[in-house]
């Protein structure tokens, strides 16, 4: 539309006011170039009254000229339109709104332009103000803005109200650099999701100090981009960012460069997967050998046809997919096909775990201590159940470990501080080169002050980490003794990842007691589970976030009860030995309540940080409760696991006839102590293994074996054939006291 035409339809829309109109877009163009104030403002007064009147989805203005004061009063307009203005119009009325300081004018200016300021060169000091006011993030062009870098470090703490269209290498250069500096690694999250993932230094002449940067960013980045071409990177620095490249799923960088940097380094201990590993190939044409060494891959046939160049053949075994000896169909030394050397050892072709397997660890007591026990029959990651740790093995072997007392001595003569259990680490069989502790920081920004304490010889060496996690801090190892998460003292860690555990005690017939923990995420609760072996536990999920030197006090839903203390000041403590926060009585009659976990910020600030149903159980239905049985024998003093009783049931079942095993079925459908098994279920399970499954995994550990302990007295099944299986596991659960256990079955 023209300005003529635009006072024609606004005489339309107000005599047909009533009528509901919807208009996906006007356009407004100029037919004469200089129009007199009262015009300008007539129109403007018409194009705002059809815009209240109907609806009008988008008005396009980047045609028409007119100055952007005169544009005031459609900002003020309180209706749903997308305004579409030219570069010049949104500069000026950014400035204005930058200049009247009005806070609804300052939002009804950046929802009518879509928060899109890509367009327009703004001055620091407005830009500043529009990021400060914005309530959704604004796009911008950062090359059309230049950021120097006192803007850079007013920028980062703003990163988050911001999206870049394009990048600029020289603002990225300066953003790692400032993050870096600061050690803000909170902040990297922000500045990679303003630019679509991506971290772009191309044509960049990186130094020393800017290469520190990317790894810092690297460290704190998933799934990232990164952009390197025409970058120049220091030769000493190239191996250790490509350490870091399984963290980036795209990478932008030229051939030439790509080869320069394989040949100054090495790709061993990267996490490279078969994929990986033929893409390789297909780029290096002018590379003879690549070492690979301790990656992730697992398929051997890729490698038969590009095996070694004779000047290698050390590197490589004797054998691999042929008979002993028999290097015939080997390429000779004048093939340029690219070899990718991945073991220098005769078992190349031994099968590896290439993801984290979860295991249940071996538990025995001894000296008063837990020690746990894990065998593996091949190489991989593998990551306890009970402590969270995560033991990289390069075969099979045999992993005991235990919680020790930090010396904290050592402490003295250094900068750091416990951060954790401190582990005593043996490997009878095998060996381990990477081992992974948990840790509880719940700050970005307090990653990088975590490392690794190694105790040998009443030596403490500092070992700085190869990988940083959420949840985990991954280290290098040559050789074991005592490994242990620390920080350095005095750094600005304020939350951790915290637990909050619950102990049930019966005081006697009229009242109990319950033991309330507060810990650390990376504190073991077998460990926990030990040491108050005589009370309860009490499922419930304890996960919850802490504060240091944080003032907590415990409520609860009851209408009688008593706490002690009324106040409890965590600390992260780094004795193995953990005291409860708080004791809460009430009486012994009640069978469930409601718990908090209160944080006082001041006399008036109560904040809640955890909020709990609580379903008590009694003393003789613990399932994980620990039972030492006397003796020194360490199989003895196993806690038996849910795999052990499927083990332990099959075998039971064997010793079971047939219209036994019928019985069986019959009982499963209708066991009222538990939710009876559909008859669908228990008749299309023909073999006796499947039937074990399907009991486990429908009622669970304990209370399968609660029920097959009824199954037996129905059948009935007395014989020590069936009670020494059946007995380890009820006298585990307190379910039956093993001086009395030959009475229960007569």
């Amino acid at each position: 539309m023209n300005e003529y035409a635009i006072l024609k339809v606004s005489r339309i829309a107000t005599m047909r006011r009533q009528r509901s109109v919807t208009i996906e877009k006007i356009s407004l163009v100029s037919t004469k170039l200089n129009l007199s104030e009262r015009k300008l403002c007539k129109l403007m007064s018409s194009l705002a009254l059809i815009l209240r009147v109907w609806t009008v989805r988008c008005l396009d203005l980047t045609k028409f000229h007119i100055e952007g004061h005169n544009l005031i009063l459609l900002l003020c307009l309180d209706r749903p339109v997308s305004i579409r203005m030219s570069d010049e119009n949104v500069h000026q009325l950014a400035e204005i709104v930058y200049e009247t300081q009005d806070d609804l004018l300052t939002q009804s200016f950046l929802e009518k332009v879509g928060g899109d300021l890509s367009s327009a060169t703004l001055a620091w000091n407005v830009l500043l103000y529009l990021l400060q006011k914005t309530k959704s993030p604004l796009t911008l062009d950062p090359q059309k803005n230049i950021f120097g870098s006192l803007n850079v470090q007013g920028l980062l703490p703003l990163l988050h109200s911001i999206r870049f269209c394009g990048t600029d290498s020289q603002f990225v250069r300066n953003a790692l650099k400032e993050i870096y500096t600061s050690r803000a690694g909170h902040i990297v999250t922000n500045l990679v999701r303003s630019s679509d993932n991506w971290i772009d230094l191309s044509e960049q002449v990186l130094e020393s100090y800017d290469c520190a940067a990317l790894r810092f960013a690297l460290h704190y980045s998933d799934e990232v981009k990164l952009n390197l071409l025409g970058a120049t990177i220091p030769k000493e620095e190239a191996e250790r960012i490509l350490q870091l490249l399984h963290r980036v799923t795209e990478l932008s960088i030229a051939k030439s460069q790509l080869l320069q940097l394989i040949v100054l380094t090495r790709l061993s201990n990267n996490y490279i997967t078969d994929a990986g590993a033929q893409s390789l190939q297909t780029v290096l044409t002018r590379t003879q050998t690549v070492h690979i060494f301790n990656n992730r891959i697992s398929d051997m046939r890729f490698f038969m046809n590009n095996q070694c160049n004779p000047e290698l053949n050390h590197n490589w075994p004797s054998c691999v997919g042929t008979e002993k000896g028999d290097c015939s169909k080997f390429p000779s030394a004048n093939d340029f096909e690219p070899v990718l050397l991945m073991k220098a050892s005769t078992g190349i072709l031994n099968k590896r775990i290439t993801t984290v397997a979860i295991f249940d660890p071996e538990i025995s007591v001894h000296d008063d201590q837990v020690v746990y026990r894990f065998d593996c029959e091949i190489g991989g990651e593998f990551q306890c159940k009970a402590t969270e740790l995560v033991f990289g093995m390069k075969g099979r072997g045999c992993v005991e470990y235990r919680v020790i007392h930090w010396d904290m001595d050592c402490f003295s003569k250094n900068s750091y501080e416990p951060a954790g259990p401190l582990y005593d680490i043996k490997t009878p069989i095998g060996e381990m080169y990477q081992l992974r502790l948990p840790h509880c920081e719940a700050e970005a920004d307090a990653l990088g002050e975590i490392c690794v304490a190694h105790s040998h010889d009443g030596v403490m060496e500092i070992l700085t980490p190869v990988q940083m996690s959420s949840t985990h801090v991954t280290v290098r190892i040559n050789g074991l003794s005592t490994f242990g998460p620390v920080r350095k003292k005095g750094c600005m860690t304020r939350y951790i990842r915290g637990q909050v555990l619950l102990f049930l005690d019966r005081i006697s017939t009229v009242e109990q007691r319950l033991w309330v923990f507060l810990l650390a995420r990376n504190v073991s609760t077998t460990e926990i589970k030990k040491q108050h072996q005589e009370f309860t536990p009490i499922k419930t999920s304890s996960d919850c976030i802490l504060r240091q030197k944080g003032k907590y006090c415990l409520s609860s839903s009851l209408k009688r009860y008593k706490v002690q203390p009324k106040t409890y000041t965590f600390h992260v403590a780094s004795d193995p030995d953990h005291h409860s926060a708080f004791e809460l009585f009430f009486a012994s009659d009640v069978s469930e309540l409601r718990l908090k976990i209160l944080e006082k910020r001041s006399n008036t600030t109560v904040i809640t940080k955890w909020n709990r149903r609580v379903i008590l159980r009694c003393n003789d239905k613990c399932a994980d409760k620990i039972k030492i049985e006397d003796g020194s024998n360490g199989k003895e003093n196993a806690l038996l696991s849910e795999k052990n009783w499927r083990s332990s049931l099959c075998d039971l079942f064997d010793e079971l006839h047939e219209d036994e095993l019928g019985k069986i079925k019959s009982y499963m459908r209708n066991y009222t102590q538990l939710a009876p098994i559909p008859r669908g279920k228990v008749e299309k399970k023909k073999e006796r293994h499947e039937l074990v499954d399907l009991i486990v995994e429908t009622w669970g550990f304990l209370p399968s074996v609660q029920a097959i302990k009824d199954f037996m007295r129905k059948l009935p099944r007395n014989d020590h054939a069936v009670t020494s299986i059946l007995k380890p596991y009820l006298v585990q659960f307190g379910l039956i006291k093993e001086q009395i256990s030959a009475l229960i079955f007569q």
